[in-house]
């Protein structure tokens, strides 16, 4: 299959707990249905089993398993097979993204996971713009491998990479890693490849000191390491090795599971992918190197499955590919969340402003205000002051009264659920240099100042934050129960002063010790993940409604369904408040005195039926009768006459050739003759597209010209409401059938189709702005250049390849261009062609075939005669004109 054509079969995230990934799989549908999601087949939300973290190789194992799973699903005895697996594996293309974790050095996302945390930026989306968002795209468009061994490809989300995947070739066996070079200091907090002849991996270092880069790695001239960008492909035959290091069953349900002893190791401990197999890996590895690293790294499994992990993975052939352009930006921190927002800010926007805050996703009232810098700001309704004192973090914050907010203080609210299961808010309030993971034993840090003074100036003792039996070494700012839960959203203003205990008063301390307090461990199992997206929808659906204009400026990718959405999110009064601003930004479109050029033109149309489409998404009434009461007679009795014509055309109707526009030219150019006028080609070609105007028909777009003038042709034209066309020959060879042996057919299907209807659809379809068909759209543009090679070099091969690439972006752009009938008429064609295409909108009519050789075209032709789907269908002998139009006077 073409690479314009080869999907996805999976897109799986993962996710730390079942809570988290039921809201996954909600934001996913949702983008699903407004179109965010191209070329994938399946989506599927992995989550870690029982809560427990498996990490990100444990993971990767489970999503492979679920698909697996689903694929064998009815095959009864498969499911402990590898050879089965891979010839499974084989035919898919898997993308993975690791989206679970608990995110403990961000608090504010951490329950809800990085993936979906809104970004800044501006957006056509009635969603606004998140990570995932952002970070997709770059992923669909990797390359396809073409070793045809299958493909999963494994990424990370909470980074947003920004490369070119077009330069990306994965080697044909095992697993390739993306690279890129980057300094010392960066190396070594991450991944380095010691890369070998031809991109080889000799050793994979996980996090390395610089003097360990500078001892195994290649450091370069200019003081650079190869390091992991987090992106990894594997073939079939790699993704059953990892596999084969659990042992599977099949449950009492039939069901594939995993168990084993190695299993229940990765459930207790966790399996890295980078840490456990990365470095399993390398032609140059040994094992005592590998289980030592491991061990100074902090891996808890054991020795005896770390020699099977090492016996296991060390097999695989294991490449980097060397991006020669990589940008990366971190949301793992909060300072990285500041930094890379701003980053990201800049280079979207304008690289030499400042921002002195960044504001995401936020309700703003007119008479309300944000001072401060360098600040994160998201998800607030903001109807007074705020005012930052530098390096803040807030989000979710309803702020009624002025709000000052100190420093460095990260402040956010969310909602959930008590341990008794009322409703309630956690005020989390820390700081942006707070150290969550590490021991208090070790140094953990709250509030900006040791855990230990906190604890001490709030009049607290470890018991009123730790269960008594937990052992100092676990005793961390995660698992302590710090932080209050309120029963109303604006009782958070009565907590500010933790932020510094030092300045509370007794009666405050002693409402802190009372108090229904939880940990940041406890609240991410609690909090309420519908009500945090509907938020953040609200707050979007507001910030919508009052950009209607940017929304549907030219090039915005705002479509029918993004509108559908917003009223679906609307009280009615608001739904109506917004229907007649989107009716007086189309009158603004429409009485623009500007000359408007090109498609802009098409603005006016663009809106009005956006909403006509909206309003008909989101509601239940679509009864419109457009039924005209004129008639021919009457409209000839007030002309005072006619003309009386006789056509005769030897093709049946509805046939996908043109005939109507071919037709109305051939009319036109007689009319003119009669008159004494001879048209040129380029009026000739207006004037039929009037015409068929005129009548509804939809068509006169190209069809005339294809008709009127000689020979093969390729036509294209410029953007605007009257095209201009222009004219490219080609050879005729390749589809000409006396010049290739009749390996080209001509086969009537039976059925009479009409481009009106189809027509209408893609057309409204473009005006809605619907992303799959605006994508679809993108990838035919792709194809006349493609088509015209094929023709110019006489490839037979590669032109049925396109003519029937061709086809199956029609069908995509409108499921309605086929049929069950014409599906049974293809198949008996498949094993006899290149490529076919029914001709026109599809639907019915004629279909053109190419068949792999004159023999086989034979063959076709004997098989359909033989058993023809229908009474009407039958072959089509044909040629191509020399000369076009002839009008002949007698």
């Amino acid at each position: 299959m073409h690479k314009l054509l080869k999907p996805w079969d999976y897109l799986i995230l993962t996710a730390s707990n079942e809570e988290q990934s039921a809201a996954y799989k909600s934001q996913l549908q949702l983008r699903q249905k407004l179109g965010l999601i191209q070329d994938v087949k399946q989506i599927m939300v992995v989550s870690d089993p029982g809560d427990r973290r498996i990490g990100s190789g444990g993971s990767t194992i489970l999503c492979i398993m679920k698909v697996l799973q689903r694929e064998l699903a009815g095959c009864l005895g498969y499911s402990k097979s590898p050879s089965a697996w891979q010839e499974i594996l084989q035919r898919l293309r898997i993308l993975i993204i690791h989206a679970g974790g608990d995110s403990r050095r961000l608090p504010a996302y951490g329950p809800y996971g990085k993936i979906f945390m809104p970004l800044p930026g501006e957006s056509d989306s009635a969603l606004g713009t998140t990570l995932f968002d952002r970070l997709l795209p770059v992923y669909l468009k990797l390359p396809v491998s073409e070793s045809g061994e299958g493909q999963i490809v494994i990424t990370t989300g909470d980074v947003l990479l920004d490369f070119n995947p077009e330069e990306v070739c994965f080697a044909e066996q095992g697993i390739t890693c993306l690279g890129c070079l980057a300094s010392l200091g960066v190396a070594k907090n991450h991944g380095v490849f010691c890369s070998g002849h031809s991109g080889t991996v000799r050793m994979f270092l996980q996090k390395p000191s610089i003097r360990e880069q500078n001892k195994y790695g290649e450091v370069n001239r200019y003081g650079q390491s190869l390091l992991d960008i987090g992106v990894m492909n594997l073939d079939a035959s790699a993704a059953v090795k990892l596999l084969q290091l659990c042992e599977f069953s099949e449950n009492n349900k039939g069901k594939f599971v995993w168990d084993g002893l190695l299993t229940q190791e990765i459930t207790a401990s966790g399996l890295d992918l980078y840490r456990e197999i990365c470095c399993a890996m390398g032609k140059d590895e040994y094992f005592p190197h590998y289980h030592s690293s491991l061990h100074a790294g902090g891996s808890k499994i054991s020795k005896a499955f770390l020699e099977k992990i090492f016996k296991t993975i060390s097999e695989i052939p294991f490449h980097v590919h060397t991006l020669s352009n990589c940008n990366f930006l971190h949301f793992g921190t909060m300072h990285q969340l500041i930094e890379s927002g701003t980053d990201l800010l800049s280079k979207n926007h304008a690289p030499s402003r400042h921002y002195d805050c960044l504001s995401i996703n936020n309700e703003i009232t007119d008479d309300s205000h944000i001072t401060g810098v360098s600040s994160w700001i998201e998800g607030c309704r903001i109807k007074s002051g705020l005012t930052l004192g530098g390096e803040n973090v807030v989000v979710g914050l309803n702020i009624e009264e002025p709000l000052s907010i100190p420093k460095k203080c990260c402040l956010d609210v969310i909602r959930g659920s008590s341990q008794n299961d009322k409703q309630v808010w956690f005020v989390r309030i820390y700081g942006i240099d707070d150290k969550f993971k590490i021991s208090v034993e070790r140094g953990a840090i709250i509030c900006g100042i040791p855990a230990t003074d906190w604890i001490k100036a709030v009049g607290a003792s470890n018991e009123d934050l730790w269960p008594k039996d937990l052992p100092d070494n676990e005793k961390n700012i995660w698992n302590a129960r710090i932080f209050p839960a309120v029963s109303f959203h604006q009782d958070y203003m009565k907590w500010l002063w933790m932020f510094d205990p030092t300045k509370s008063s007794k009666r405050e301390k002693q409402a802190w010790i009372t108090t229904d307090r939880y940990s940041l461990e406890e609240i991410a199992n609690l909090v309420d993940h519908a009500f945090f997206y509907k938020r953040r929808v609200d707050n979007r659906v507001k910030i919508v409604c009052r950009s209607i204009r940017w929304m549907f400026r030219f090039q915005s990718s705002f479509s029918a369904e993004d509108l559908a959405f917003i009223f679906r999110n609307l009280t009615e009064s608001d739904r109506l408040s917004l229907v007649i601003n989107i009716i007086k930004e189309a009158y603004r479109q429409y009485g623009k005195k500007e000359a408007v050029p090109g498609l802009e033109r098409l603005e006016f149309s663009r809106v009005i039926h956006s909403l006509g489409s909206a309003i008909s998404k989101s509601t239940e009434k679509n009864n419109i009768d457009w039924e005209g009461t004129s008639t021919l007679e009457e409209m000839l009795r007030l002309f005072g006459g006619g003309i009386d014509l006789t056509t005769l055309a030897a093709i049946p109707g509805g046939s996908g050739l043109g005939t109507s526009s071919i037709m109305g030219a051939v009319l036109i150019s007689v009319i003119n003759r009669m008159v004494g006028k001879e048209l040129i080609n380029r009026e000739l070609f207006h004037c039929v597209l009037k015409l068929e105007q005129e009548l509804t028909t939809g068509g006169g777009w190209q069809d005339q010209i294809g008709g009127t003038v000689d020979s093969v042709k390729v036509i294209n034209t410029g953007p605007g409401m009257i095209p201009d066309p222009r004219i490219h020959y080609v050879p005729s060879d390749v589809l000409n059938p006396k010049s290739n042996d009749g390996q080209t057919l001509l086969y009537y299907t039976g059925l009479r189709r009409l481009a009106k209807n189809i027509l209408r659809n893609v057309v409204g379809n473009y005006l809605d702005h619907n992303r799959g068909s605006m994508a679809t759209l993108r990838k035919l543009h792709k194809l006349p250049p493609l088509i015209m090679e094929a023709m110019a070099c006489k490839n037979m091969k590669q032109f049925g390849e396109m003519i029937d690439l061709a086809w199956r972006l029609n069908k995509q752009i409108d499921p309605d261009s086929t049929n069950p009938i014409i599906e049974e008429i293809l198949n008996k064609f498949k094993p006899y062609m290149y490529g076919a295409k029914l001709l026109g909108a599809g639907g019915g009519g004629f279909l053109l075939v190419i068949c792999k050789s004159p023999e086989d075209a034979e063959a076709a032709r004997s098989l359909m005669k033989s058993a023809p789907p229908n009474r009407l269908a039958r072959f089509f002998d044909y040629e191509i004109s020399p000369y076009g139009l002839v009008v002949t006077v007698c």
